[in-house]
């Protein structure tokens, strides 16, 4: 067994003399001991010696177990202390870091380390906390408050913590670009900073520094922007050379022109206006300006190149040329001259005519002879027996010839003078004036003569047309026309000799005599909703439609539906007031309900309403239906009789077709619908 020489070198000097004798004394009885004492094995004796009693071994420096081995498995002995360090032993010493103590407890370990000092954060306590030979590093400034009361203080003063305290706010605050009030706004209720400035302008936006104008100062007094000062806006523009309503161009609108002038200059260069003209050194001025330049002296009453000792019209091409004036010769007996703005010819003479008789008297080659005679081309009358000029003369041989070959003219009836001579009376010699003729009547009789009237062939027929009737013979002088084609009644409508009175065949003449074609029987009056069938000139008479009749008086059977099986329908049709009948019978053995529907349906022009009752006249009343109108529409009423199980739950309703108005006869139709799907009952 291994022993600790360092526990025993701390063992005192009576700690290892009891240690001898207790290993003496297990070797000699191997076990404990009674009799004797002593801490550790228990002993026990019974007469000069102590016998061993075995315990655990723990590590108190005794034999416990009897082994004749003393504290053995044991690293230490209880109560033992060393010096000890958990963290970097080479930091032992620097700062607080120091070493701790271990104990040894009865199991031979080493309790904790305790007392140590290890390295921790470091604090502001005048202390070197973290052991690196450094006290109260790491801490900076510390900033508290805002605005003006924001105060910044270092952290740590002299290892104690120094508290950052704010400064005291201004009661207000001030437009001065701080925060007073010290409550993380600046400068609030403010437009803007005391004292600052900043360009501004009055005027319309699309001036803004264009031409004269530009930007004035605004000031900031007690947080509001003041007045805009010194800001040039536009003005009315001058003849300056500046753009003074800032409208982007200079002197625009020619202000100071406009007014009539006079330059001084002769002609048409003394006439002017005022205008803004430049002047060449980036200014202007308002100077007179003429209306035209000098040009050529043109003939137009001007001065054009205005110099006054110019003639009129000296620029002119033909100005002073040789010309003929303005007759019909061709004799230039003049000079081109410029009177009152009109070039003119000096030439006064009188035409030089070219007369029939040779000689190029106009001095025209090309004009023929005489054809300016004045009676060359004039009308002429030949020798036939009218006077009418039906020619005309020409120059021939130097003689005038006149070429009338007509024969002679007669005087018809069309209000001229044919014959050229005023003392025969128009149309004294048509070939019509005088003969038979028909007037304007519709016949063919000649019955007057034509004379001439106005300039027209007028009949003296003055009789009215004599109608081809039906009767024989041809009284309108027309063998084309067949007998009666005029008579007022041939082709119009007529009636037999039936009891109607319509008008089904038209007249014709026959062997002299008017004919009816209306072979038809009589017609008689239907119930056809407004039409009047036999012609007398009442609709639907003999239909009654309001007799007012009673349930007692008689019904109308209509049969027999089925209530609660199949598709059953009973129909009925008229067109008068009555009350029908019909019976609904329960068919099915299962608990269904007996129903019907009924619908009448009321055509156009007529309005009838629809009433219902159960079992018979004077049954229970069911309902109505009363829809009013007579442009056509539908009545519905529902029967239901719940099922009783037991009895035959069959009934029968009596329905009542009642009319309310009509303007026209039109006949109803009343269907009755078996088993349909009706909600409530009606007939219990």
């Amino acid at each position: 067994m291994r022993r600790s020489f360092a526990g025993l070198a701390t063992l005192g000097a009576t700690a290892l003399g009891f240690a001898v004798m207790s290993l003496s004394a297990a070797c000699g009885s191997g076990g404990s001991t009674t009799g004797g004492g002593g801490s550790g094995a228990s002993t026990s004796s019974t007469g000069g010696g102590g016998t061993c009693v075995p315990e655990t071994e723990i590590c108190d420096g005794q034999d416990n177990d009897c082994n004749g081995e003393v504290d053995e498995g044991c690293a230490c002995s209880a109560g033992q202390t060393q010096e000890c360090y958990t963290g970097d032993t080479s930091l032992v010493g620097i700062g607080a870091c120091a070493m701790g103590t271990q104990t040894c407890d009865q199991t031979g370990t080493w309790g904790a380390c305790e007392g140590e000092v290890l390295p921790s954060a470091e604090q502001c306590d005048g202390q070197d906390n973290d052991c690196n030979d450094e006290v109260d590093e790491g801490f900076g400034t510390v900033t508290c408050g805002l605005g003006v009361c924001q105060q910044t203080v270092d952290e740590c003063v002299a290892g104690v913590p120094n508290p950052c305290v704010p400064g005291t706010p201004e009661p207000n605050e001030a437009c001065n670009g701080v925060d007073d009030t010290c409550d993380g706004t600046v400068d609030e209720g403010c437009t803007c900073t005391d004292g600052t400035t900043q360009p501004c302008y009055t005027g319309a936006p699309a001036t803004k520094n264009v031409g004269e104008c530009s930007d004035g100062v605004q000031t900031c007094q007690n947080g509001q922007w003041g007045a805009c000062e010194g800001d040039v806006l536009p003005t009315a523009e001058i003849c300056n050379g500046l753009d003074d309503n800032c409208d982007g161009t200079e002197d625009d609108g020619d202000p100071g022109g406009g007014s009539i002038c006079n330059t001084g200059l002769s002609g048409i260069c003394g006439p002017g206006v005022e205008h803004c003209v430049p002047d060449g050194n980036g200014g202007a001025a308002v100077e007179c300006v003429a209306n035209q330049s000098p040009g050529p002296e043109i003939c137009d009453g001007l001065d054009n190149d205005c110099q006054a000792s110019t003639p009129d019209g000296a620029a002119e091409p033909s100005f002073g040329q040789p010309c003929d004036g303005p007759d019909s010769d061709l004799c230039t007996e003049g000079n081109v001259v410029c009177n009152g703005g009109v070039l003119s010819c000096s030439d006064n003479t009188g035409s030089t005519l070219d007369l029939c008789g040779g000689g190029d008297q106009d001095c025209d080659p090309s004009s023929p002879d005489g054809s300016e005679d004045p009676l060359n081309g004039v009308p002429c009358d030949g020798g036939d027996s009218d006077l009418c000029n039906e020619g005309t003369y020409s120059c021939s041989g130097g003689m005038l010839v006149c070429s009338d070959n007509t024969g002679s003219t007669s005087d018809v009836c069309d209000g001229a003078d044919n014959d050229c001579d005023p003392s025969s009376p128009d149309g004294s010699e048509d070939p019509q004036n005088g003969q038979a003729c028909d007037g304007g009547d519709s016949d063919l009789c000649a019955e007057g003569t034509y004379s001439c009237s106005g300039g027209m062939l007028s009949c003296s027929d003055n009789t009215s047309s004599t109608l081809d009737l039906c009767g024989g013979g041809d009284q309108d002088c027309d063998p084309s026309s067949p007998d009666g084609s005029e008579d007022p009644q041939n082709g119009q409508a007529c009636d037999g000799p039936d009891t109607d009175l319509c008008n089904e065949g038209t007249y014709s003449c026959s062997g002299g005599t008017l004919v009816c074609s209306d072979n038809t029987s009589s017609t008689t009056e239907l119930c056809n909703g407004g039409i009047d069938d036999d012609c007398d000139g009442q609709i639907d008479e003999g239909f009654t439609r309001n007799d007012n009749p009673t349930c007692s008086g008689g019904t109308f059977g209509l049969g027999t539906v089925s209530g609660d099986t199949g598709s059953d329908v009973v129909t009925d049709s008229w067109y008068n007031e009555e009350f029908d009948v019909v019976t609904i019978t329960e068919d099915s053995t299962s608990s269904l309900s007996v129903n019907a529907t009924a619908v009448l349906t009321v055509p156009a022009g007529v309005d009838y309403d629809l009433y219902a009752y159960c079992d018979g006249c004077g049954g229970s009343f069911i309902g109505s239906s009363t829809i009013t109108g007579t442009t056509g529409h539908t009545e519905v009423l529902e029967f239901r009789k719940d099922d009783t199980i037991i009895i035959d739950d069959s009934y029968s309703v009596i329905i009542e077709i009642r009319h309310k108005s009509s303007s026209v006869c039109a006949y109803w139709t009343l269907n009755v619908y078996g088993n349909t799907n009706v909600a409530n009952t009606t007939c219990n």
